[in-house]
């Protein structure tokens, strides 16, 4: 079941419009969801309304913080799995207003987050079986426009 509070004509068709305040998109548990060894791909466009000094924001979770990427409040993209949490650094050019791209792709051993096309870090050694745990989430605590969404289970696609 999924849960939307308001669609709006934003960019190219259509884009979820999120205020912050309890509002976000559930999706019931899938094994579609269990990652497994294998390569992925998880990117989608966001234009944010506001980035509130000292929040962070969770654009994708699943229940019990098994798997989430977020915008913390040091301005870092941050992407959790099972319990660890993975740092890929400042992502300074976030600007309210304007389309962002987000990726956050494993290939073999190595993560690797992507905003706007540029690498802003790179991990090794991830979390060989990578599983999700409950509903999947989107856009928890995010004030902005998110569109595009897409969960590439297989294959890294950059």
């Amino acid at each position: 079941m999924v849960f939307v509070e308001q669609l709006q004509v934003v960019q190219k068709g259509g884009s979820l419009a999120l205020d912050g305040d309890d509002d976000e998109v559930e999706i019931l548990d899938s094994p579609d969801w269990d990652f497994g060894t294998a390569d992925f791909t998880i990117d989608f466009w966001f234009k944010p309304n506001v980035f509130a000094s000292g929040k962070g924001y969770r654009f994708l979770s699943g229940d019990g913080g098994s798997f989430f990427i977020r915008r913390n409040n040091y301005n870092n993209l941050v992407l959790g799995i099972e319990g660890s949490t993975l740092n890929f650094g400042a992502w300074t050019s976030a600007a309210t207003g304007i389309w962002h791209h987000i990726a956050v792709i494993r290939q073999g051993s190595n993560l690797y987050a992507f905003v706007n096309g540029v690498k802003l870090g790179q991990l090794s050694k991830t979390p060989a079986d990578i599983r999700w745990s409950g509903k999947l989430v989107i856009g928890y605590n995010v004030n902005s426009f998110i569109e595009e969404f897409r969960v590439s289970k297989g294959i890294a696609r950059w």
